[in-house]
């Protein structure tokens, strides 16, 4: 229980970063300032959360985790 209660404060928190990266992103009018950013920051932040909900899945019964798994996803496309 305490390794779901700890993944689940990562998520929360790795959440709040991308939100804030989001909410940081250049609105200069210019394009590749704005694409060049989201490439190095808000997917890597992207990419943390991800990591934080890939370890949590494997610990939460399918019968409770609201979202597809990565391997429902990969089996709904062939």
């Amino acid at each position: 229980m305490d390794k779901i209660s700890g993944l689940s404060a990562c998520m929360a928190d790795k959440l709040a970063c991308l939100e804030k990266a989001v909410a940081s992103a250049p609105d200069s009018g210019e394009h590749l300032p704005r694409a060049v950013y989201y490439r190095d920051v808000v997917l890597a932040a992207m990419a943390d959360l991800r990591r934080a909900a890939d370890e949590l899945e494997a610990y939460i019964p399918k019968s409770h985790w609201c979202m597809p798994s990565y391997a429902d996803l990969l089996n709904s496309v062939i």
